[in-house]
């Protein structure tokens, strides 16, 4: 399976969270990243800057976490992949 990752993302202050698409054999799926997950182990409040800025520095394992977890099909009853810390 083939899945590519949007280079648009988010940062959705509701869900204290970066929203972004994967596209998995043309599926849109939505990824979340929680800011628990970008902090962790520590739970920090984000603002949109520093969301951002995590993310980016992060970027890579958080997509190869999104990637795995599409691959294992894990997605939330809403068709999300959520990732946890």
């Amino acid at each position: 399976m083939k899945i590519t990752f949007s280079p648009v993302m988010e940062w959705s202050m509701l869900r204290g969270s970066i929203l972004l698409h994967a596209n998995a054999d043309g599926k849109s799926i939505r990824c979340v990243v929680p800011q628990e997950f970008l902090t962790a182990p520590y739970v920090e409040p984000l603002d949109d800057e520093n969301a951002r800025a995590i993310f980016h520095k992060r970027k890579s394992e958080i997509e190869a976490c999104l990637e795995a977890r599409i691959h294992e099909g894990s997605f939330d009853p809403n068709g999300e992949i959520i990732l946890h810390p």
